[in-house]
């Protein structure tokens, strides 16, 4: 909180600035603040609040008990994530992170999955300490470059050629514009109202100054139903690239959600940034585990993923019991994590029968995106040779096999992930 009042602070300094002072020392505004908040974030997480939280596992209502090391505004996702309801929470207190491996047997009570939520500076830190690190979000971005019915391909695309009728249907256009007026209405009456139901009760939104900074740079795309705004959102470009910085509904309402206003928000910025020769579209952020909904959702459109400059913070996992609870996170679950810089998607299948080729293809099909190195699918049953024929026949190795125990792999990571074919050094 110290930072964002800070920021305030900095902005108003700025705000009385005669405008020649900052019109030059605009471009230096951002990467200054990003770095102050990188090195505020850094030093804030020497010491780490540490949560207990005892549950019921979401899908099987086995009890669950996680052990969390980090701020407290990521704890309602793991919740729901993890929980078939709001799990009790019990605050342990705070411990220096180079002290968490000595304390976790002997200070807190024991846990069946430990998450560690710092900044990317600590990750090698962590990996040493034998953590899967996850990043804590994923970028995704949009080639514009090829055509849009190669990146679409709509006749396999329900879900975005559903979405795309639903723009048709309601016979929404859109409007660039640079009034300050039309912003100062976006920002009260549709990033606020949104913002919330997007990412969380516990989201910290942008100020009002910030937000203006960013539009004064770019401009607010509206897009509209006759007279009506109904959606927006602010783009930024830099050289060759479109940045969608923020998106809103009008009231936050979820109507317009359901009638396509923010499929039309981002269709129409595709459209804009494409006649205007940008190369690449910046789609945002999302959480690394690939059933979330809004990871479905920037994935349709034909984007890609990459790790984020700008949200830096990871996740460190580190799985303690092997009950049927935590099985079942893994299973239900799958996700994204780092391997020596690289993104890679790990896919656990608890069945009683080895996994047939059309199973992994599906599942290749279903969770690979390009921007991942590969997708690694754990069965302790085994593939059958046609499986083991079809991951070897994948020249660029986007798919490998591991037929051991989940608990096998994550006692041995990271130090497994240094084998270059798992499937054969494992069998």
């Amino acid at each position: 909180m110290f930072f964002y009042k800070l920021k305030e602070i900095l902005f108003i300094i700025y705000d009385w600035l005669p405008k020649s002072v900052r019109e030059f020392i605009s471009p230096l505004v951002e990467p200054i603040f990003f770095f102050i908040k990188r090195v505020f974030l850094v030093a804030s997480q020497i010491q780490l609040s540490v949560y207990l939280l005892r549950g019921k596992e979401k899908c099987s209502g086995n009890g669950l008990s996680t052990l969390f090391f980090g701020g407290e505004r990521v704890l309602p996702y793991f919740s729901e994530l993890l929980y078939s309801e709001e799990p009790i929470k019990e605050n342990l207190g705070k411990i220096f992170i180079w002290n968490i491996k000595s304390k976790l047997n002997s200070k807190f009570p024991g846990a069946d999955i430990i998450f560690i939520g710092v900044d990317g500076f600590f990750s090698q830190f962590l990996s040493r300490k034998g953590f899967t690190i996850i990043p804590e979000w994923v970028l995704f971005i949009l080639n514009l470059s090829k055509p849009l019915s190669k990146t679409w391909k709509l006749s396999k695309n329900k879900s975005l050629r559903e979405d795309l009728r639903k723009v048709k249907k309601n016979k929404y256009s859109y409007e660039m514009t640079h009034h300050v007026t039309e912003f100062e209405y976006f920002y009260h009456h549709m990033y606020l109202p949104y913002v919330p139901k997007r990412f969380g009760r516990l989201t910290i939104p942008t100020s009002f100054r910030h937000m203006k900074l960013i539009f004064e740079k770019g401009q607010l795309l509206l897009v509209k139903q006759g007279n009506e705004s109904i959606s927006g959102n602010i783009i930024r470009t830099y050289n060759k690239s479109a940045f969608n910085a923020y998106l809103g509904i009008r009231e936050g309402k979820i109507k317009y959600l359901k009638q396509g206003a923010i499929a039309a928000s981002y269709y129409f910025t595709i459209l804009w940034a494409k006649e205007r020769g940008y190369k690449w579209l910046d789609f945002g952020h999302c959480r690394p585990f690939f059933n979330d909904g809004l990871f479905y959702y920037k994935k349709k459109w034909g984007t890609e993923i990459k790790k984020s400059k700008r949200l830096q913070n990871i996740l460190g996992m580190k799985i303690i019991n092997y009950h049927q609870g935590v099985l079942n996170f893994l299973e239900k679950n799958p996700f994204i994590f780092i391997d020596h810089n690289k993104l890679k998607g790990l896919i656990f299948i608890d069945q009683e029968k080895p996994l047939t080729l059309k199973e992994v293809k599906s599942l290749f099909n279903k969770y690979y995106i390009s921007g991942i190195n590969n997708v690694i699918v754990i069965s302790p049953q085994r593939f059958t040779e046609k499986v083991k024929k079809f991951a070897n026949s994948m020249s660029t190795q986007k798919l490998n096999l591991i037929r051991i125990d989940p608990d096998l792999f994550f006692k041995k990571f990271p130090h497994i992930m240094k084998l270059e074919n798992y499937y054969d050094s494992l069998n």
